[in-house]
């Protein structure tokens, strides 16, 4: 990873009812493998109803359990920034009938949650995982104070 810049997400101000929380999702394109634009997904979620990751991440292991063909491949504890995280590699079918191959990245960060997720064709997969691997190293997570 020789070219780098630091993705910072845009600024913008919005004047916005005082209860209303900042959830922000970002979408970064990255290679194309096999003729499929891999990406990640970011997203922040201040107020998560669940206390612990574990719950955070049992509960969400629940969603993506319903998807199509889903197959767990792996879960695993890890840091993220200095933070706690679990890993998650699946494989699902989205419609009509495209499988997909993900790696998501569920960050707790002071009772706020990060989740990453990485998306790309299974064929290919492993061919970019050290280069996201290597992206990802450099997260560093903003500590919003949630209201």
């Amino acid at each position: 990873m020789e070219d780098t810049k630091t993705f910072a997400a845009p600024v913008l101000t919005l004047d916005v009812p005082a209860e209303w929380i900042d959830a922000s999702t970002y979408v970064i394109g990255g290679p194309i493998v096999e003729g499929f634009r891999t990406s990640l997904v970011i997203t922040r979620n201040p107020k998560p109803l669940e206390t612990d990751l574990d719950t955070f991440v049992d509960i969400a292991l629940t969603d993506l359990g319903k998807l199509k063909d889903f197959q767990l491949l792996g879960r695993e504890p890890v840091v993220m920034g200095g933070c706690p995280a679990t890993c998650l590699d699946y494989q699902w079918v989205q419609e009509p009938s495209q499988p997909l191959r993900q790696r998501q990245w569920h960050v707790w960060v002071k009772g706020q949650i990060y989740s990453i997720t990485l998306t790309g064709l299974p064929k290919g997969f492993d061919g970019v995982k050290s280069l996201y691997a290597e992206v990802l190293t450099t997260f560093k997570p903003k500590l919003w104070s949630a209201p």
